[in-house]
């Protein structure tokens, strides 16, 4: 009777045993029902494999400028969103009703285009834009009305629509001893420069 009994709690500790076997294959049976869906992540990289294919299309552009110095004036910058081109620069003014300066300082005017290369509508400022010397002095935008600036049209303070471009004239006011030779574009996530010397 006692050796029924010893044999009969033997076989449940075996099925016990069994139960917990199971319970532990479970975990990797799920490790396994994780793995599919592990390897059924990278199912979602060849739907993010066209924005990575299309990161390299917009890092190039914001990095080439760079190893080989500025660009040269005329040459587009191809940003992904945007293309920007500065066309030309002029010191002093061609406009009678600029604002007058003091006589150690320069008006220094950036011609620059931008195209909306992207599917949405853009908003076009100047504010992202500086002008360098050689000494690394660095100019800000005039803050003058639009009748006070010494070129025109004036570039920026508005809204641009997909596969449209708009193109006017950035002022700065620099010193005659430390005039600008770079214009530089930065918005944080790309910079570009320009040589403002064909």
């Amino acid at each position: 009777m006692i050796l029924t009994s010893r044999l009969a709690v033997s076989a449940l500790a075996l099925i016990t045993l069994a139960g917990c076997g199971a319970s532990d294959d479970s975990p990797t049976s799920a490790g396994l029902a994780a793995s599919p869906s592990s390897t059924g992540s990278p199912s979602p990289s060849p739907s993010l494999s066209p924005s990575a294919t299309s990161v390299p299309a917009v890092a190039p552009t914001s990095t080439s400028p760079s190893p080989s110095g500025p660009l040269r004036l005329g040459r587009t910058a191809d940003l992904g969103s945007v293309k920007i081109t500065v066309q030309g620069y002029r010191q002093g003014s061609s406009n009678d009703r600029a604002k007058d300066i003091e006589s150690s300082e320069i008006w220094a005017s950036v011609d620059v285009r931008l195209c909306n290369t992207s599917s949405a509508p853009i908003e076009v400022d100047d504010y992202y834009w500086t002008l360098q010397s050689a000494g690394s002095t660095e100019y800000e935008k005039a803050n003058f009305q639009d009748f006070a600036m010494p070129q025109q049209p004036v570039y920026g303070g508005r809204t641009l629509q997909p596969s449209k471009c708009t193109r006017g004239w950035i002022s700065f006011i620099a010193q005659r001893d430390e005039t600008p030779v770079v214009a530089v574009y930065n918005n944080e996530a790309d910079q570009v420069e320009w040589a403002l010397k064909r």
